[in-house]
């Protein structure tokens, strides 16, 4: 299942490609196009409000990942708390990634 926001004029979107069954859905969001296009992990909540994935983790969970550029939300468990993806490790490097959130 998959859902994209309306351009915002034709600098970017977002698409989500995981939606757990209270709703909670993964993806990515991306502003620009071609070479220059930057992807960005986004989540929503089943109330519909975008979140990049890495401004949540530090601004609610305290979280930060020093060189990481987490760029897609890939899986999500049925609780919502574990996500797996896609992004930039801190050599610059595609690699893949896992992360379980605190019980809230």
């Amino acid at each position: 299942m998959g859902k994209r926001l309306p351009r915002r004029g034709n600098d970017g979107f977002a698409d989500a490609y995981i939606v757990t069954d209270d709703g909670t859905t993964g993806g990515m969001t991306q502003q620009g196009s071609g070479l220059s296009a930057v992807y960005r992990a986004a989540v929503w909540t089943p109330k519909g409000a975008l979140y990049v994935l890495q401004d949540y983790l530090n601004s609610v969970h305290g979280i930060t990942l020093a060189g990481w550029t987490l760029e897609r939300v890939l899986d999500i468990s049925a609780d919502g708390l574990t996500l797996a993806g896609s992004g930039l490790n801190p050599a610059g490097e595609t690699e893949g990634w896992v992360l379980t959130l605190p019980a809230p």
